[in-house]
């Protein structure tokens, strides 16, 4: 299964900012909710993005709270590749797949070396494994 995160740039007061909105679900209704997306060994996860911008990802962290660990890792992708408009990793055979206990590994986004600044004063972006990205 892709896991798609749109990333789209806003403008704000303290200039561009970027976003990811997470894959899309199904509509809530009435009707008993939706199944939760899960995130398995051999899924993707692309970041769509404008195909004239030149994005890199940067996990940084991964764990469960408390106990997050830092510093720059592949996170839960056993491959990560760059193409026009797009950055795809591979989920690794490894990952945890226990629905019980999600790890949160956190990223940023970068372009041209710059560190990009979320909208709304987010931190960072995150994808929970097993649970649905971001």
């Amino acid at each position: 299964m892709d896991h798609i995160i749109e990333v789209s740039f806003v403008v704000e007061p303290q200039g561009e900012a970027v976003i990811a909105t997470a894959n899309p679900l199904p509509e809530r209704g009435p009707a008993p909710p939706p199944p939760r997306t899960v995130v398995s060994p051999g899924d993707t996860v692309t970041w769509r993005f404008p195909p004239e911008r030149h994005l890199q990802v940067l996990l940084k962290q991964q764990g469960t709270f408390p106990n997050l660990v830092f510093g720059p890792s592949r996170g839960p992708f056993s491959s990560l590749s760059v193409g026009v408009g797009q950055i795809v990793g591979t989920i690794s055979p490894g990952v945890p797949t226990n629905m019980t206990q999600s790890t949160r590994f956190t990223y940023d986004l970068f372009e041209n070396g710059r560190r990009l600044r979320w909208a709304n004063n987010i931190l960072d972006g995150g994808i929970d494994i097993p649970r649905t990205p971001p």
